[in-house]
């Protein structure tokens, strides 16, 4: 019988959080940068880092704000911040 190696069967969305950011602090790089290297190192499918990223709030919101800073998705404006 042969087991599983599923990276989203094997790791928790806890152990995928601290891992990015352990990479971020320790390598100075963003986000996208560390999910994208682990996905390299890992060999995981974007699929799985997706439904990582799902399951780990504080690195999707790290995720898009750092999106917004860099222009590569749309903020809030100014008139959606007012009414919130």
């Amino acid at each position: 019988m042969t087991q599983s190696t599923d990276p989203d069967k094997l790791l928790t969305p806890s152990m995928f959080a601290a891992t990015i950011e352990g990479l971020v602090q320790r390598d100075g790089i963003l986000y996208l940068e560390a999910i994208m290297e682990f996905g390299d190192r890992h060999g995981v499918e974007l699929e799985v880092l997706q439904s990582l990223i799902r399951k780990s709030p504080a690195i999707k919101s790290k995720l898009q704000a750092e999106s917004v800073r860099m222009k590569r998705i749309a903020g809030p404006s100014a008139a959606e911040i007012a009414f919130v």
